[in-house]
């Protein structure tokens, strides 16, 4: 019996549901007014929090049901047997692995650098060389295996810009080999396994040249995913994926964190069929070895400072959870596309699980292990609700219907696996629209830098005595001639023993201006800045110089409207596009950005106009000293 327009009903009702709950339901709830907390989801009425939360318990719904319908038609699915597995080539992982070393080609990217999320990373290391320490002495985000591998190529290669890119293309170049050598092995038609890279590609390639996109991040979960459905009860593959999980909640806690309940997924499904002791014995070994490498792991890396990071890691996920940095999150074609391959994903482990007391392939334990894993992810995915984060969780669903996992229990007919390579054929195309900006911005400045290496231009004439420390803008071909201007003016004998702090959006220029920032933020986002806001340091450093953007400092001393020094640019017409196919990043950024203005001078803005006038000005860049008396603001005069 041909059940497909029954099923094709059944999808499109649960699909309708998550549009229709995860748009309406988040704004019927009014939103906790949380102090610690700056939202854009919460300021137009979005409750990012409960927009998961409905997401998730729509996903249970639809598990359930599915579970009970295949009980009740008691049909038997066929089991599929994908087509022969292959073997690893080495010239096409040289070749893959040599192409995507010269895409990040550090003397090319260097010319024009920093880009986008490189610049806060290539700061910590700046900040690292002048002897601080991550988490004890500034905000880190990530887990710090995140960072002290690089930190350890410095020491080889020295702290640069271009060192920094030379990790990058090391890295970036492995972990796409490696992908390479998995499809390799899982996908023997030569064809078929290249489109499967290039569909998957939009979603891997960093556009924005910071580790934290870096594809092994997300890659991580795939492979430990894939090696325990392969080989569940295989001690030395169970030790293996021990190791990926130990040392990727040292990389990234919240991914690992994900990937290790998708893992305990598998072995309590198995811990239903004939092999309980084996899954107990194999479960126990991944969880305990996991933890232990973690453990051993972060001491080494940290030291005694561990409690800082763990300290972080908890303040971080606490504000996060609230709805801190979130986005008011609407349907666009790619969310609509991923959210229906959700909603299959969620019918066909429903067939699954009636089926656990019976033997099981590894596309059903991968299928539901991914889907437990895409279920957490998808907290982040909901509340930043741009392309990068909304996507993340997904990734581990593409693989189990494009490398054609063998299925036992799983009632998948033909046409929903090409249904689902449908899908991820649209999402892949509306990803491609959604990062087209900083791809662009990225590939103009590296055929720049190509060209300048190439052509023997040389870097801009600095002399460095002038800084006080490394500059990124000695490795550039034109300098900021105002950034320079800011630098040699911090490092002369009278602003020397100053300390700097770097306000709000200029938190960046420590590493361009020499500077050693002391101040604890990262960037400008506020993670922890509201608990610990900038007017601390000024307190605590009353001789601290103060470096902010003249818009800023025209909006804190009152000489314009307060939200008219956060700017939008023309929109191209691939942004205006992106908007509906794509992200909600671009317009929902603008927003955030007044909100955070508010957030900042309701403590230190309104600081710094009491306690401090300008001294100097470098173009858009501002320097203001302590005031003798009073307010001192002597803008115009």
């Amino acid at each position: 019996m041909n059940r497909f327009p029954q099923t094709a009903f059944v999808f499109l009702g649960w699909l309708a549901g998550y549009i229709i709950l995860v748009h309406f339901v988040p704004r019927a709830i009014p939103t906790e007014s949380a102090t610690a907390i700056v939202s854009a989801a919460a300021a137009q009425g979005y409750n990012a929090p409960v927009a998961y939360w409905v997401a998730l318990i729509w996903s249970v719904i639809i598990l359930v049901v599915s579970a009970v319908w295949a009980r009740k038609t008691q049909a038997v699915p066929d089991p599929y047997v994908p087509l022969a597995r292959g073997r690893l080539i080495p010239i096409e992982l040289l070749i893959v692995f040599g192409i995507f070393v010269l895409a990040y080609f550090p003397a090319f990217l260097a010319r024009y650098g920093p880009f986008n999320e490189d610049e806060g990373f290539i700061m910590v290391l700046f900040r690292m060389a002048c002897g601080q320490v991550p988490f004890r002495d500034f905000e880190f985000l990530y887990g710090p295996l995140m960072l002290y591998p690089m930190w350890g190529w410095t020491k080889v290669f020295g702290v640069s810009m271009e060192s920094y890119f030379g990790f990058m293309a090391l890295q970036e170049g492995l972990q796409f080999a490696l992908l390479m050598a998995v499809l390799q092995l899982t996908v023997k038609d030569r064809w078929w396994r290249y489109c499967i890279f290039l569909l998957l590609l939009p979603f891997l390639i960093n556009t924005l040249l910071g580790p934290n996109w870096s594809a092994l991040r997300r890659l991580v979960p795939v492979f430990a995913l894939l090696l325990v459905a392969y080989r569940p009860f295989d001690m030395r593959a169970n030790l293996a994926v021990a190791v990926m999980a130990g040392l990727h909640l040292a990389y990234s806690h919240e991914y690992a964190a994900a990937t290790l309940l998708g893992i305990g997924t598998i072995y309590g499904m198995l811990l239903f069929g004939q092999h309980r002791r084996e899954a107990l014995r194999s479960g126990l070994v991944i969880a305990i070895s996991a933890v232990l490498i973690w453990v051993l792991s972060i001491s080494f890396m940290l030291g005694e400072n561990w409690r800082f990071y763990l300290d972080t890691a908890r303040q971080v996920t606490g504000v996060m959870s609230q709805g801190h940095a979130a986005f008011e999150f609407y349907w666009t074609v790619n969310s609509v596309a991923q959210i229906a391959l959700l909603a299959m994903v969620c019918m066909l482990v429903g067939t699954t699980i009636v089926q656990v007391r019976g033997e099981m392939r590894a596309g059903d334990l991968y299928l539901a292990g991914g889907l437990v894993y895409a279920l957490v992810i998808l907290k982040s995915g909901l509340a930043r609700a741009d392309h990068w984060h909304f996507s993340a969780p997904f990734l581990v669903l593409y693989f189990a219907f494009l490398l054609n996992l063998p299925t036992l229990a799983t009632r998948m007919s033909a046409t929903m696996r090409r249904g689902a390579v449908v899908l991820i054929g649209i999402t892949s195309f509306t990803y491609l629209i959604g990062i087209y900006p900083t791809a662009h911005h990225y590939m103009q400045a590296y055929l720049r830098g190509a060209q300048d290496v190439l052509t023997g231009v040389p870097t801009a004439d600095i002399d460095p005595s002038n800084f006080r420390a490394q500059s990124v803008q000695f490795e550039r071909t034109t300098a900021d001639p105002d950034i320079v201007a800011l630098g040699g003016f911090l490092a002369a004998p009278t602003q020397a023993p100053m300390p700097v702090l770097f306000h709000g959006k200029t938190w960046f220029l420590s590493s361009h201006a020499g500077i050693c920032r002391q101040d604890y933020k990262h960037d400008d986002i506020m993670y922890s800045e509201i608990e610990r806001p900038e007017r601390d340091f000024l307190e605590q450093n009353p001789d601290a110089l103060v470096v902010m953007f003249r818009s800023d400092y025209e909006r804190i001393y009152g000489f314009i409207d307060p939200d008219s020094s956060v700017r939008d640019w023309p929109w191209r017409r691939v942004e205006k596009l992106a908007r509906w196919t794509t992200t909600v990043h671009r317009q929902q950024r603008i927003i955030e950005g007044k909100l955070l203005n508010r957030a900042r001078d309701n403590v230190t803005g309104r600081y710094i106009r009491d306690h401090y006038q300008v001294l100097t000005e470098f173009g858009v860049y501002m320097v203001l000293a302590p005031a003798v008396s009073g307010n001192s603001a002597l803008y115009g005069n």
